[in-house]
């Protein structure tokens, strides 16, 4: 089932909110787009990227151009459909730097039956992370011919499945990137004992989402799946506590095993 799927990294946007295109965005240390590149190797997927941007020719993945251009992400699933082979198509956008293997695996395994499944956490649905099946490029055509140009109008009048992943998957992983409000304000991480030996490093510089109010137990254990089974303490600027909260600039956050001392 896995090898008939082919990843489609939507990198075709203007990124006018953001003053820059989003993909090419530094986030943890390397692009945007680059997080999604990896979780595909991952998953030992084929990855296309589509953008208009030459740039992302850099990451040594097929890169093609839309065919329908100014019309949004309309536009990229149909390129994702003409350059690729396989009959269903995962498509993501580049702005979802934090999206898991756990959950593409997810709605792959939930798309058996449908044309399109993509999921929703809480109120909000995310038709950009999602698979297409190539029995949809018709009805794509169709209403980009109509000009009605919104995702979830096509996925509205198809076989679509919308799976709710509320309480299976952090918020944190659907986090994207839009506007320079949005941009991951950078911490000092420490970890000590056999967690920097599984994370291979002491210290690093990490982005925290820059929103409300960050609950870093969820977040660490989504970024490094390990410390879900390790008991371990967490520590802003030497204080033991667990949210860190909107445009809160701490100097240092550490993550501490059990009897790691200070």
């Amino acid at each position: 089932m896995m090898k008939d799927i082919t990843i489609v990294i939507l990198a075709g946007g203007k990124s006018s909110r953001i003053g820059q295109d989003k993909g090419l965005i530094s986030v943890n240390g390397k692009p945007m787009v680059q997080h999604l590149i990896d979780i595909a190797k991952v998953l030992k997927l084929n990855t296309i990227i589509i953008a208009n941007n030459s740039d992302y020719e850099s990451f040594n993945i097929p890169v093609y151009e839309d065919d329908y251009k100014e019309i949004g992400p309309l536009g990229g699933i149909h390129a994702g459909f003409k350059n690729t082979q396989t009959s269903k198509i995962f498509v993501l956008s580049c702005d979802t730097p934090f999206i898991t293997a756990g959950l593409i695996k997810y709605i792959i395994e939930a798309s058996n039956l449908y044309d399109i499944t993509i999921p929703r956490h809480g109120s909000k649905t995310h038709p950009l992370i999602g698979i297409y099946t190539r029995d949809i490029v018709k009805p794509l055509l169709n209403t980009i011919s109509h000009k009605k140009l919104k995702v979830m109008t096509l996925i509205d009048n198809l076989n679509s499945s919308i799976v709710d992943v509320t309480e299976l998957f952090s918020s944190e992983i659907f986090e994207n990137i839009n506007t320079q409000k949005d941009l991951y304000a950078k911490v000092q991480l420490k970890s000590f004992g056999i967690i920097s030996d599984r994370i291979n490093k002491v210290d690093m510089t990490l982005s925290i989402p820059n929103k409300k109010q960050v609950n870093l137990r969820n977040y660490f254990n989504d970024k490094w799946p390990f410390l879900k089974d390790i008991s371990y303490t967490i520590a802003i600027d030497q204080e033991i506590r667990e949210e860190l909260n909107k445009n809160e600039h701490p100097n240092e956050i550490a993550i501490l095993p059990p009897f790691a001392g200070g």
